[in-house]
């Protein structure tokens, strides 16, 4: 079956898609979030299998499933995937070759829904030597679609700062968390709110940087009103309780708490997980009522420089309003980590 979906008038097609199982619902939703025109056109014909090889099929259906919305995406084939390494509800992490180099591959669900083809826009789109690498789009022979990343490594700031034989010193935490800064403020400038930054989605590269990873609850400000994400609760803002609206800010707050734990590492020489060490949290919904309603945050080092304490305590300020935005945290760092 040849599916092919016409923007307003214009003579070539928005979309194109080649197979039997074109699901034409979710490739509409999925135009509708892209584009603006008043009229689509949809034409459905049968497709001869002899007028294209299988590598043209699989071709097809690749640049179908980004949806015609980001040109260069990158077609990759002879991937080799080896151990799984990390699982989640939405997809599951590998490690793999690609040519002979080492890759990551994240495979997603078998249902091929918009917010995945989403990911795939805003990955390219938004580049950054602190942003996790993204190589291309790697579709096997059953239409399993797997993106493909650079490998950083199995470390992440989480596991350095849970390992108690490293020696973390407050320049090399404020490091992380700059770069860290440097890869949100990329995805800000895109108009792009991540809306799961974590220190275990902060990968530690082989020369010591960080790269921003997991962008699978990431969206675009633009497209649609952003309610509450089922991000970590630990780094959720005030706002998520009240039901409010998602934002730049929002991201602002989870960087708050990144910082906290690098710095109470650094100054307790200990990790310690946000909210750990108040025993009247029993569980999420607790949690995000008591950050809410009582403004509860994490217990600030005694020790920690005054600098960095007003910078938290404005990065996690009850009103998303009166945060700070990325480009201006960045400028307060360069005096502290100078």
């Amino acid at each position: 079956m040849l599916v092919q979906v016409y923007c307003d008038k214009q003579p070539q097609p928005l979309l194109v898609v080649v197979g039997s199982h074109c699901r034409i619902e979710t490739l509409l939703t999925a135009v509708r979030g892209h584009c603006t025109a008043k009229t689509l056109t949809l034409v459905m014909k049968q497709d001869n299998d002899n007028c294209h090889s299988p590598s043209q099929r699989r071709r097809q259906a690749c640049n179908a499933l980004c949806l015609g919305f980001a040109n260069d995406i990158k077609w990759v084939e002879g991937v080799d995937c080896g151990e799984e390494l990390v699982r989640t509800h939405f997809s599951s992490v590998y490690y793999g070759t690609l040519l002979g180099k080492s890759v990551a591959i994240k495979k997603l669900n078998a249902e091929k829904t918009p917010v995945e083809q989403m990911e795939i826009t805003m990955l390219n789109a938004a580049r950054s030597e602190h942003i996790v690498k993204f190589i291309g789009v790697y579709l096997d022979f059953e239409e399993n679609v797997s993106l493909v990343f650079e490998y950083a490594s199995q470390d992440t700031v989480l596991s350095k700062l849970r390992n108690k034989v490293h020696i973390l010193t407050r320049r090399e935490g404020l490091t992380w968390f700059q770069q860290t800064v440097k890869a949100v403020n990329v995805l800000h400038s895109h108009s792009i709110v991540h809306r799961d930054i974590k220190t275990p989605n902060l990968l530690i590269s082989g020369d010591g940087s960080v790269r921003l990873c997991d962008f699978g609850q990431a969206h675009y400000l633009a497209n649609a009103p952003l309610y509450p994400s089922p991000g970590t609760r630990q780094y959720s803002p005030p706002e998520i309780f009240r039901g409010d609206l998602y934002s730049r800010a929002s991201d602002v707050y989870a960087l708050a708490i990144v910082l906290w734990e690098i710095c109470n590492r650094v100054c307790t020489g200990e990790y310690l997980r946000p909210y750990k060490n108040i025993s009247r949290i029993t569980n999420d919904l607790q949690l995000l009522r008591i950050v809410a309603e009582e403004q509860l945050r994490p217990t600030l080092p005694l020790d920690l420089p005054d600098s960095l304490r007003e910078l938290m305590q404005r990065m996690w300020h009850d009103s998303p309003s009166k945060r700070p935005e990325c480009a201006d945290i960045l400028n307060e760092l360069e005096s502290i980590v100078a």
